[in-house]
């Protein structure tokens, strides 16, 4: 699978569907992983994660 390393895409993992791009830095994919924190007794304080992923552990890809 060629994944392109220019820009931003859609990737599938066994996760689910993320919005990721290419990190020169650490030779992988960064993404967007969405988080929840409990706020005033509820879970409604939501922000995102950094995670990566190796090229190899994509199952498929689109454009953004």
């Amino acid at each position: 699978m060629n994944i392109p390393k220019d820009r931003k895409i859609i990737i599938e993992h066994k996760y689910g569907n993320n919005v990721a791009i290419w990190s020169e830095a650490d030779k992988k994919f960064a993404y967007a992983n969405l988080q929840a924190d409990m706020y005033e007794g509820e879970y409604n304080m939501y922000y995102f994660e950094t995670l990566y992923i190796d090229e190899k552990d994509i199952i498929a890809w689109r454009d953004f």
